[in-house]
């Protein structure tokens, strides 16, 4: 992980501290759930992403790294509303153990499969 990443990583987990600030008090989100936010939304949406828009230095490579930020964000605040407003009694940790397993999954073994190794 270069300086850069780890730049990125630290100014995303501190981008998370705001956004977590932003959420209604009564979710109770405290710094320390801020700063993972922040973090899943790099290792999520930013990592690798913001050295090839600086590297392609065009408005798209930027423009894309925005939407998969955007797209992450907004995903993330559809379920914390349907957990701490609308469904707050239920039960979700057999979502979030296999959800949690698929992303971490993902990030150790590489993502997805590139659509050339995906055809075979």
């Amino acid at each position: 992980m270069g300086r850069l990443s780890i730049f990125v990583a630290l100014v995303s987990g501190v981008g998370g501290l705001a956004l977590a600030a932003l959420a209604p008090q009564r979710w109770g989100f405290t710094p320390v759930h801020g700063f993972l936010l922040g973090l899943a939304l790099y290792a999520a949406s930013l990592r690798g992403r913001v050295e090839h828009a600086i590297v392609a230095a065009q408005g798209a490579a930027w423009l894309g790294l925005a939407a998969r930020a955007a797209v992450f964000l907004a995903l993330w605040w559809t379920q914390a509303v349907l957990c701490f407003d609308v469904i707050p009694d239920a039960d979700v940790r057999r979502g979030f153990i296999t959800l949690s397993a698929l992303v971490v999954a993902q990030a150790l073994l590489g993502g997805t499969p590139r659509r050339e190794e995906a055809r075979g």
